[in-house]
C-alpha cells in the first residue's frame, strides 16, 4: 500500500475536501483510506470532527474512544476534533494523562455523583463549549456557548447561544441572555412577551403543565419551533391554539392531542414539517400546503393512530381536492379513506417520510417532480404496485425506502429511473422480476435484508449496482458472477455449497455468514478484495488453506469460527493492516511468520493451539495484539522490540495462573488478563510500568477460589505501575472490602451502568 501511495501527487485542500465529502457515507472506502499510512491523519480528522471519549473500555461501541485511544491519536496522528463529548470524571482523567488539549472544545456532561472540585477543575482547565446537566451553582467562563441546567441561576454567560432549562417562570425572564439563539424549556408558564425576541430556535416540552394556548407570534426572528407534549394531558386541539410568526421555516409537533392542521397555509416560508405520535389527528389534510415545503413527515413511533375507535371516517394522507373526489373502503370493521388522484402535496417536496400507519392507499398520479427521498416504513398491507405507478413521474427521486411493510411482491412494476439507493429490507419478498431494475444506470446500492429470497435468479440486478445486502435470506441458489458488485453481505444456508466462482471478481468488500461450509482457496482473480469477513454462528467453517498472501490489496481480514483442513499455516499479504483469526476448534497449527506484514497494526489470534509461539516473528508495526484462549505451549522470543505495541490482551491464556511469556513492553498502556485462575506471583512476569488500564475479570463462580492469590496479584500490579488509572474486575471482586482503599482505581466490569457512584473519584 505504501509503495503505491508514495508517488501520489499532493492535491489542493479544496479538492481533497470534495473527494472526502463524496466518500464520507461509504464506510468501507473510508476505512480503506484510513489504513493508508500517508492518509491516516487526514482521514481521521475529516471523518471524526466530533468524538466521544470515555473512561469505559467497551469493544461494542466503536464510536466511543477510550482515553488511551484519544491520547495516542492526538499525539501521533495530530488528531484535532472540533468537539469532544465526555463526562466530568473522564475529562479529569484526560487531564491526568497530560495530553495536549489546546484548540479542542469540549461538551461536558455533569452527573450528580461528581464532586464540586471535579466540576471546577474541568471548567478551569478545558475549553468548555457546551455544558450539560449542571445541577449546582458554579462559575463558568463567559465564552460558554451552550448550557443545560436543572436549576436557575441569576447569572448566565454573556455569550451564551443556547439554553436548556426546566420550569420556566415569567419573573425569571431578565436573567436570560438577550442574545440567545436557541431555547429549550420544560413545563413553562408562558405569558405574552416573556421570551427574548432574539430566539431563532425554540423547543417546548410538556410533562405536567398543560398549555391551553401558546402565543409566540411576537418572536419575529423565530425560524424553528418544536413542541413535544403529553398525549394524556395535552389540551392543544387545533393548530390555531399555537400562535406562531408566519415566517417560521421548520415546525415539529410530537405527542399532541391535535385533531386538525387547518390553517397551515399561512406559514408561507415553511420548509420542514414533522408530525409524530399525534393519535387524535384524524384530518391530516389542509386546503393548501405552503408552496415552500420541502420536508414532510407523518409518523408514529410510540403509539398508533386511533383509527376505528370512533364512528367516523378518517384518513392518513393529506390532500387538497374536495371530499367528493375520494372513495371509501371498508377495512377491519371501520371505514378508511382511500386517497387516490387528489393526493397532491406541494410540488416543492423533496423528502416524504411516513412510518407506522394502519393502511395507506397511494394514488397513481403523484405530482412530486422534486421528490428526492421517500421513506415508507411499517405500513400495513402496502400496495407497492400502486405506489410505484404514482412514482413513475418522480424523475428526481434518488433514495427509496420501503421497509417492514409486508410487501410480498414487487414484480411487474416500474421504478423511478434515477434511483441511487433502494431499501426493501424487512418485507416478505421472494422475487423482483419483470421490472426496469436492470435499466437503472444510477442505482448503486440495494438493501434486501430480512426477506424470503431463495434464489439470486429472482432478482434483476443492474450492471451499475455496487453494493448488495442480503442477510437473513438464506438463498438456496446464488450466482452473482455476472454482476459488477464491489460489496456484498450475504448469509448462506447449510444446504448449499460455497463457491468463489459464484461471486464477481470485482468484489472489494465481502461479508459472508455460513454454517459449516467448506471454503476453498480464494482464486488469484480476486485481486480487488480489500476487506473480507467470514463468519459462522454454529458449526465451524472448514478452510482448504489459510493462505491469503496472494491478495495484494487485502487490508482487513476477519475469520471467525473455522477449522483448517489441509494447510494450517496462516499466510497474510504485506498490505494487511487488521487481522482477526478466531479458531473454532483447538487444532495444532504452526505459528505464522508475519515479519513481512510491515503495515499490520491490529492482530487477534483467538482460541488457537500452536506447536510453538515465536514472538520474534511478529512485525514491529504492531499496535494491538490479542492472543486469547490459547493452549499451553512452548514460547520463544520477546515483545520488547515491538516499540509500537500499546495494547495487549492475553485473556484466558494463562497457564496455571501465569502468562505464556514474559511481558516486557516498556510503552504498554492497556493490559487485559481476564482469567478464571491467577497465581499470586503473576505480576512477576509483567514488567510494564506505563500501564494505565488493567482488566482482570474473573468468573463469578471463582470468587472464593484463589481469592488470596488474586488480591496479591492486584496489589503487586498497583505497586509496579505508578501510571495505573483504572482496574476493571468482576462486580463481586470490585465489591470486596479489601479494595476499598483503592476505590479510585478499582471499577466493576458490568456494574458501572447501574452503580454510577462507584465511578466517583
Amino acid at each position: 500500500m505504501s509503495s503505491t501511495t508514495a508517488q501520489l501527487p499532493i492535491l489542493p485542500p479544496e479538492v481533497t475536501d470534495r473527494i472526502l465529502s463524496f466518500l464520507l457515507e461509504d464506510d468501507d472506502t473510508m476505512d480503506y483510506l484510513q489504513a493508508v499510512p500517508e492518509l491516516r491523519s487526514m482521514v481521521i480528522n475529516y471523518r471524526r470532527p466530533t468524538t466521544e471519549v470515555s473512561k469505559i473500555y467497551n469493544w461494542m461501541y466503536g464510536d466511543i474512544y477510550t482515553i488511551e485511544d484519544f491520547s495516542r491519536e492526538r499525539l501521533l496522528l495530530n488528531y484535532k476534533p472540533n468537539l469532544v463529548e465526555s463526562d466530568v470524571t473522564s475529562t479529569c482523567q484526560i487531564l491526568d494523562s497530560g495530553v495536549d488539549l489546546s484548540g479542542v472544545k469540549f461538551k461536558i456532561t455533569v452527573k450528580p455523583n461528581n464532586s464540586n472540585e471535579q466540576v471546577r477543575r474541568v471548567l478551569e482547565n478545558v475549553d468548555v463549549y457546551e455544558l450539560v446537566g449542571l445541577d449546582r451553582n458554579v462559575e463558568v467562563k463567559s465564552s460558554l456557548k451552550h448550557l443545560e441546567v436543572t436549576r436557575w441561576s441569576s447569572e448566565f454567560p454573556s455569550q451564551l447561544e443556547s439554553l436548556k432549562i426546566s420550569s420556566f417562570l415569567p419573573h425569571l425572564m431578565p436573567y436570560i441572555p438577550q442574545a440567545l439563539k436557541r431555547l429549550e424549556i420544560t413545563d413553562p408558564i408562558l405569558h405574552r412577551h416573556s421570551l427574548p425576541t432574539s430566539i431563532r430556535e425554540l423547543r417546548i416540552e410538556e410533562f405536567y403543565v398543560a398549555q391551553l394556548r401558546v402565543d409566540l407570534s411576537y418572536l419575529d426572528n423565530l425560524d424553528v419551533f418544536e413542541f413535544k407534549g403529553n398525549v394524556e394531558r395535552c389540551k392543544l386541539k387545533h393548530l390555531q391554539d399555537i400562535q406562531l410568526p408566519t415566517t417560521i421555516k421548520s415546525l415539529s409537533l410530537e405527542c399532541t392531542s391535535l385533531i386538525s392542521l387547518n390553517g397551515l397555509e399561512i406559514f408561507t416560508n415553511l420548509e420542514k414539517l414533522k408530525v409524530i405520535d399525534c393519535p387524535d389527528l384524524v384530518l391530516f389534510f389542509t386546503p393548501e400546503y405552503p408552496s415552500t415545503l420541502t420536508h414532510l413527515e407523518f409518523s408514529f413511533k410510540n403509539c398508533r393512530q386511533k383509527l376505528f375507535e370512533r364512528s367516523r371516517v378518517v384518513f392518513q394522507i393529506p390532500g387538497r381536492s374536495p371530499l367528493d373526489a375520494v372513495r371509501f373502503v371498508y377495512a377491519n370493521g371501520g371505514f378508511l379513506l382511500a386517497v387516490e388522484d387528489e393526493f397532491q402535496p406541494p410540488p416543492s417536496l423533496r423528502t416524504l417520510i411516513l412510518k407506522n400507519h394502519q393502511e395507506i392507499y397511494f394514488g397513481p398520479k403523484l405530482n412530486l417532480p422534486n421528490l428526492q427521498n421517500l421513506v415508507v416504513e411499517k405500513i400495513y398491507r402496502l400496495n407497492c404496485g400502486r405506489l410505484m405507478s404514482g412514482l413513475s413521474t418522480c424523475d428526481e427521486l434518488i433514495r427509496l425506502t420501503l421497509k417492514d411493510s409486508s410487501i410480498d411482491c414487487i414484480d411487474d412494476v416500474k421504478l423511478p429511473k434515477n434511483l441511487c439507493h433502494l431499501d426493501l429490507s424487512g418485507n416478505i419478498l421472494s422475487s423482483i422480476r419483470n421490472t426496469n431494475l436492470k435499466s437503472l444506470k444510477q442505482l448503486g446500492s440495494m438493501d434486501l435484508n430480512n426477506n424470503r429470497f431463495v434464489s439470486s435468479n429472482n432478482i434483476d440486478i443492474p450492471a451499475s449496482l455496487q453494493s448488495l445486502s442480503m442477510s437473513y435470506n438464506k438463498p438456496h441458489i446464488y450466482n452473482f458472477s455476472h454482476t459488477n458488485l464491489t460489496k456484498i453481505d450475504i448469509e448462506l444456508p447449510e444446504s448449499v455449497s460455497f463457491k468463489w466462482k459464484s461471486f464477481p471478481t470485482t468484489l472489494k468488500y465481502a461479508t459472508i455468514l455460513g454454517d459449516g461450509h467448506y471454503i476453498d482457496q480464494i482464486p488469484n482473480t480476486f485481486q480487488s478484495l480489500r476487506k473480507l469477513f467470514l463468519y459462522s454462528w454454529f458449526r465451524s467453517l472448514r478452510f482448504e488453506t489459510l493462505d491469503f498472501s496472494h491478495l495484494a490489496n487485502l487490508y482487513d481480514l476477519d475469520v471467525t469460527r473455522f477449522h483448517p483442513d489441509k494447510s494450517k499455516l496462516l499466510r497474510l499479504p504485506p498490505s494487511i493492516v487488521n487481522a482477526r483469526i478466531m479458531y473454532g476448534d483447538k487444532v495444532l497449527s504452526p505459528w505464522p511468520n508475519l515479519t513481512s506484514c510491515k503495515n499490520l497494526k491490529i492482530l487477534g489470534l483467538e482460541s488457537a493451539a500452536y506447536d510453538e509461539i515465536d514472538l520474534d516473528l511478529l512485525p514491529q508495526s504492531l499496535e494491538k495484539l490479542c492472543i486469547s484462549a490459547a493452549s499451553a505451549l512452548p514460547t520463544c522470543g520477546s515483545l520488547f522490540r515491538l516499540t509500537n505495541l500499546w495494547f495487549l490482551d492475553i485473556s484466558q491464556s494463562l497457564v496455571e495462573g501465569i502468562p505464556l511469556f514474559f511481558i516486557d513492553v516498556p510503552q504498554l498502556q492497556v493490559l487485559m488478563v481476564n482469567s478464571c485462575t491467577i497465581r499470586a506471583n503473576c505480576a512477576d512476569y509483567i514488567n510494564c510500568p506505563t500501564i494505565e488500564m488493567l482488566s482482570v475479570g474473573r468468573g463469578t463462580l471463582r470468587y472464593y477460589e484463589g481469592r488470596d492469590a488474586f488480591i496479591t496479584f492486584v496489589f503487586g500490579m498497583i505497586a509496579k505501575c505508578p501510571n495505573l488509572k483504572r482496574i476493571f474486575m468482576s462486580d463481586e471482586d470490585a465489591a470486596d472490602p479489601v479494595f476499598a482503599r483503592f476505590s479510585d482505581l478499582v471499577k466493576p466490569q458490568l456494574g458501572y451502568m447501574n452503580n454510577p457512584e462507584l465511578w466517583s473519584r
